[in-house]
């Protein structure tokens, strides 16, 4: 399943990429599998675009993501095993 280039009109933040748009999507991809959708577009929109991103961020900083409360944070941790 693709996944259009981010633009505003898909609710995912397209600023502050690191690599090609290429690498970016496949990134938030892999956030969205990982965590599903929702839960996924949650991270993405909060400044989380990558597995990485979520593994290193501090459980006080995700619990700042509006719609990320105690119990998702807990279900997102479970997930990165």
């Amino acid at each position: 399943v693709a996944l259009p280039a981010p633009s505003s009109a898909d609710g995912l933040p397209a600023e502050g990429a690191k690599g090609s748009p290429e690498a970016d999507r496949m990134e938030r991809m892999e956030v969205l599998e990982a965590f599903g959708e929702k839960i996924g577009r949650l991270l993405i929109e909060g400044g989380y675009p990558s597995l990485q991103a979520v593994r290193e961020a501090p459980d006080e900083n995700l619990l700042g993501v509006k719609g990320i409360g105690a119990r998702t944070l807990d279900s997102i941790r479970k997930a990165q095993g």
